[in-house]
């Protein structure tokens, strides 16, 4: 009830607002304040300035609590450091090979080039365990500015930037009322994502994510293919979205369209994967062994259940160890739980795609367009509950996709992914060390996380597919003996259904 009318009250602020200039300023405001953390070894020095005496800094206690929220990321300082190793230039915190722990393949051991001034190659000299297309979106702030602290303000606007025209792509040919009330839910969205939205690279992923769905949306093999590509280059794991998008699009599956897609995506990967081949002979391989020897990383569904079986049989804990850049579990059970999600991953999808083919033709352009988006969003969803790895920034592709479905019978779906991002923004900030060291209280949160994507999905799955007579009898005119009685016009029309089935 509280949700609703809040979301009453949003719809007549967005009423209000439709047309106007101002929601673009609100929502760069937005973008740029959750862009406002201090550097890690900063707030460290601030905390413990006010933890000594709390009562003579009242204004830098609250200062230190919001900016834990939106403190600077580990992943930025890797980003800076691989750029500052490509140009010669002295690193930021850490050395690179430390981000990265213990236990990573033999090149991504080596230690990085000396800051001399002189620039060294991509992959052969500089070890990068992500593809070539992420450069430019890390080498662009880079170079614009001359300190990590600059080049992480920057490097999030950017992010910014790019979740903004995300969710622009997917609400342009909305009305004015719904295109504001996209923006208002996005800029919820992004508030409760915090840092995480601007503070890593799956913004740009997104981007592409979100244009393959508006080129789906507008029949547009080409354009498809392309920007498919481009997120499959990007991250990789996009490639899945395919078989979904295909399922929702009859058009697409004839012949001419399919080979124009197929050639426009498979142009897209090699033009975007191939000059890492350039770079250095191997780096495609290198990457993806990188990705593919990854431990089942302790967010991940796969790492819960090993956790909770083993609280429930006294076993000791399994705490994490730092490899790959991420908090992963380690052993026999973890390896082979690791290995089976990609199995599992595979198959969600598949099933996912067969109920996709199921459904009934969409009766109204607006329920095609929701399904296409709802198509993108179980995918994602999927990817994120079985998948080995499962880090908090993925939520980050799904930001504009919710913002999309401006509808009010996905009022639910917009709540259980708010209470996601809340509950993600909370453990990570304020128990991910008890998550390291799997103190039940931190399991408990990634149950309850990972609960509200199981929701997620299933809502996406029973709003699917709407009551095709009532949407068709929604979409014409009432006559005055179907105002009198609009349930006797329903059940006409289903037998008309049946009798043309018949």
């Amino acid at each position: 009830m509280i949700f609703e009318r809040f979301e009453g009250w949003c719809r007549r602020a967005a009423g209000r607002l439709a047309g106007r200039r101002p929601i673009s300023g609100a929502l760069l405001i937005a973008c740029l304040w959750v862009n406002q953390g201090l550097p890690s070894r900063d707030y460290q020095v601030l905390r413990q300035v006010v933890l000594e005496d709390r009562a003579a800094h009242p204004f830098l206690w609250m200062y230190q609590s919001v900016a834990h929220l939106y403190g600077r990321s580990g992943d930025e300082e890797l980003y800076y450091s691989t750029l500052a190793a490509i140009a010669g230039r002295v690193p930021y915190g850490s050395p690179i090979n430390h981000h990265r722990g213990a236990i990573v393949p033999e090149a991504f051991r080596r230690q990085a080039p000396p800051a001399d001034g002189k620039w060294h190659m991509p992959y052969r000299d500089v070890a990068m365990e992500y593809p070539v297309m992420a450069l430019p979106f890390i080498a662009l702030p880079f170079f614009l500015s001359n300190s990590f602290l600059g080049f992480s303000l920057l490097f999030g606007a950017l992010m910014g930037l790019c979740l903004w025209l995300s969710t622009r792509t997917l609400l342009r040919d909305e009305s004015k009322e719904d295109y504001t009330f996209g923006f208002l839910t996005f800029i919820a969205l992004l508030l409760a994502h915090g840092g995480l939205a601007v503070q890593r690279l799956d913004a740009a992923p997104a981007l592409f994510v979100a244009i393959a769905t508006w080129a789906a949306i507008r029949k547009r093999p080409v354009a498809l293919g392309v920007a498919l590509g481009a997120a499959v280059a990007s991250k990789f794991l996009p490639a899945l979205l395919l078989g979904p998008l295909l399922m929702v699009l009859p058009e697409l599956r004839k012949p001419k369209a399919l080979v124009a897609l197929g050639s426009s995506l498979a142009l897209a990967v090699v033009v975007g994967l191939g000059p890492m081949e350039l770079l250095h002979r191997g780096s495609i391989a290198s990457v993806l062994g990188f990705h593919g020897h990854r431990g089942l990383q302790i967010e991940s569904t796969g790492a819960l259940i090993q956790s909770v079986v083993q609280v429930l049989i006294g076993e000791p804990a399994n705490h994490a160890v730092h490899s790959f850049g991420s908090f992963n579990y380690d052993g026999v059970a973890a390896d082979t739980i690791a290995w089976f999600c990609g199995p599992l991953t595979v198959l969600a999808t598949l099933m996912w795609m067969l109920m996709l083919l199921r459904q009934k033709p969409p009766a109204t352009e607006s329920d095609r367009r929701d399904r296409i988006i709802v198509a993108v969003l179980g995918g994602l969803t999927i990817q994120w509950l079985f998948s080995k790895v499962f880090s908090p920034q993925y939520l980050t592709w799904g930001i504009p996709l919710v913002a999309a479905l401006t509808a009010s019978r996905w009022r639910r779906l917009r709540g259980l992914f708010i209470a996601t991002l809340l509950m993600t923004q909370y453990f990570f900030r304020y128990a991910y060390d008890d998550l390291i060291q799997q103190q039940p209280s931190s399991i408990a949160m990634v149950c309850i996380r990972q609960a509200l994507l199981v929701l997620m999905l299933y809502e996406l799955a029973q709003r699917l597919a709407p009551d095709r007579a009532l949407a068709l009898a929604a979409s014409h005119e009432p006559s005055g003996a179907d105002m009198v009685n609009p349930v006797h016009a329903i059940a006409e029309h289903r037998s008309g259904e049946a009798g043309g089935i018949g």
